[in-house]
């Protein structure tokens, strides 16, 4: 168990780094389902100054997008409106906090 563990890795030279509490994370491995890949992510959200790589993988790892009606109605019911009118790095930010929260298709509907 991770959190468990005083987990200490090393970054290079004289640097290390501790893993606990919200810097663990998970990321499901590629070979259990096929995903779109990253070269169906459009290029604006791969050139996002606010996802990470690892974000980007999240979002490569899903097996299809949304439809345009569920993502209709997700946008009716979220707080997609108020982070919309904020341009695309809010819209950035919250689909990280879907991603974080392994709520990957609720990121594709707010990126799309």
């Amino acid at each position: 168990n991770p959190y468990k563990v005083d987990a200490v890795a090393r970054m290079g030279g004289d640097y290390y780094c501790r893993a606990f509490g919200d810097t663990i994370f998970t990321v499901p491995k590629p070979n259990e389902k096929v995903g779109i890949g990253f070269d169906r992510i459009p290029e604006h959200i791969r050139n996002s100054k606010v996802l990470t790589g690892n974000d980007l993988a999240r979002l490569g790892n899903v097996e299809k997008l949304p439809d345009a009606e569920s993502i209709k109605i997700f946008k009716s019911n979220s707080d997609w409106m108020i982070f919309s009118q904020n341009g695309d790095e809010s819209i950035h930010r919250l689909a990280q906090q879907y991603l974080r929260a392994g709520r990957a298709e609720d990121a594709w509907k707010v990126l799309l």
